[in-house]
């Protein structure tokens, strides 16, 4: 008997199921690698905060920073004596410090249209931008010198900037004209912490040295209520003023919010309030919302409440 062989058929699949296969599963695999919006918009928060932090400027310990400053006649420490015109002007005079970071929220600043001041600290990687950028507005652009400060861990954190109470005064003086090379049409200075260094006696003498004989006038931030920078400051025979309120010590909005009425009210008891702000997201929403209510009266420009040697 032989044996007869089946022919069997080969069931082949059709040809359209492998591409299509094949295209499902490599969907499927972007759609597990590749981020969402979302997620690339958190990765994008997180390394521009990351970049941010790199290039933000340390901030003064507030709890050595008095948020509020009463006005105090200044102890004369220099030989000669010097006369002071009174203070005829009232208002407020507003200080940007801690400017050359961020360039947007400078332009912010500007469109405020008041006649704001513009501190920039000279390592600053935009320093000379916003040098330019203020001045080209019609603002006053002050140098914002690093000085050392008295906490230990921020200390640590300073870099070469910053004037230290160690140095000689020909090393303070070069710092101070490398910083005014570095911010362009530069009318004054004030201290960027230095809750330390302001209440040495001997390197202030060496910056308003420096301030008397670059015809620019000191403002003295107040970042330690031991500070002796108006003072001698006002021994030296240069323009000077001191800072009354930080209006964003904190930035609560309610902090805020109650500085700015320290604010006014220093300004009606004293005369001329001097106040420090910085360039947070917080004190800029608050001072946009604030601009229509403020009557053009109440702003000054910082020179007009600064104290001005007779003669």
């Amino acid at each position: 008997m032989k044996k007869t062989r089946r022919k069997t058929r080969k069931k082949h699949l059709p040809r359209w199921l492998i591409p299509t296969l094949f295209g499902v599963l490599a969907m499927l695999i972007a759609i597990l690698i590749w981020p969402s919006d979302a997620q690339y918009d958190v990765k994008h928060d997180v390394k521009k905060q990351a970049h941010v932090e790199r290039h933000a400027p340390v901030y003064e310990d507030i709890k050595v920073a008095p948020a509020h400053v009463d006005v105090v006649e200044p102890k004369l420490v220099h030989k000669k004596v010097y006369q002071y015109d009174v203070l005829k002007q009232r208002g407020i005079a507003l200080i940007i410090d801690d400017v050359g970071y961020d360039l947007p929220a400078l332009k912010r600043i500007l469109d405020l249209k008041l006649p704001i001041a513009i501190s920039i600290i000279p390592d600053a990687p935009h320093a000379k931008e916003a040098a330019e950028m203020a001045h080209q507005a019609g603002a006053i652009v002050m140098l914002h010198m690093p000085m050392e400060p008295m906490n230990p861990h921020y200390r640590e954190r300073m870099d070469d900037s910053f004037l230290r109470g160690d140095m000689s005064e020909n090393t303070v003086q070069a710092m101070l004209l490398h910083g005014l090379k570095k911010v362009p049409y530069v009318q004054g200075v004030n201290n960027h912490m230095g809750s330390f260094l302001t209440s040495m006696s001997e390197p202030m003498a060496w910056v308003m040295q420096f301030c008397r004989d670059n015809h620019l006038f000191f403002v003295d931030s107040k970042t330690s209520a031991k500070s002796v920078a108006a003072d001698i400051a006002a021994s030296y025979g240069l323009t000077w003023g001191a800072r009354r309120v930080f209006l964003d010590h904190s930035v609560k909005e309610d902090d805020i919010k109650k500085a700015w009425l320290s604010a006014q009210h220093c300004a009606k008891r004293q005369g001329g309030c001097i106040v420090i702000a910085h360039p947070h997201p917080e004190t800029l929403d608050f001072l946009e919302r604030k601009v229509s209510h403020i009557k053009p009266e109440t702003m000054r420009a910082v020179v007009d409440l600064l104290h001005v040697p007779q003669g």
